[in-house]
């Protein structure tokens, strides 16, 4: 619509490749501006937009995650879920039956880290089995460094 070439698209690349940041989309909607604005305004709009939305959510890197049935007594319940927690675990799915069957996900090291924790709450009672492995989201960091 006879706006100036490459004011939006590249400049929004640019602030996603300067924080190193892959395997996005990002969609920003102007409503005033045009030929108004500029070439110069238009870019700095979109940029603004992009940061903008990027500091808004934050960066999170993706890595493989081991997958774990834990059984698990309803008395024990809650006790179980904070230890997962602490060992940087998350309950992804939970089956409630005569006993309870949480299927908890733990990055690399927390599911040797929660083991030891699982015995002695349970007193040596239950024991968790493998599932299988799983690319997920690590925990948000800020994008603007803070």
């Amino acid at each position: 619509d006879g706006e100036p070439q490459g004011t939006a698209g590249q400049p929004m690349l640019n602030v996603f490749q300067r924080e190193s940041v892959t395997n996005v989309c990002c969609v920003v909607t102007r409503y005033f501006g045009g030929v108004l604005l500029g070439a110069g305004g238009l870019t700095r709009a979109y940029t603004k937009g992009a940061k903008d939305a990027l500091d808004a959510v934050g960066i999170s890197t993706m890595s493989l995650w081991t997958l774990w049935d834990v059984p698990c007594t309803y008395p024990l319940f809650e006790r179980v879920k904070l230890e997962i927690t602490a060992c940087g675990g998350v309950v992804r799915d939970t089956a409630y039956g005569a006993d309870i069957r949480l299927r908890a996900a733990f990055p690399a090291g927390g599911a040797e880290q929660f083991v030891p924790r699982l015995t002695e709450l349970s007193a040596g009672g239950l024991a968790m089995e493998a599932a299988g492995e799983e690319f997920l989201p690590g925990p948000r960091e800020s994008a603007n460094g803070t």
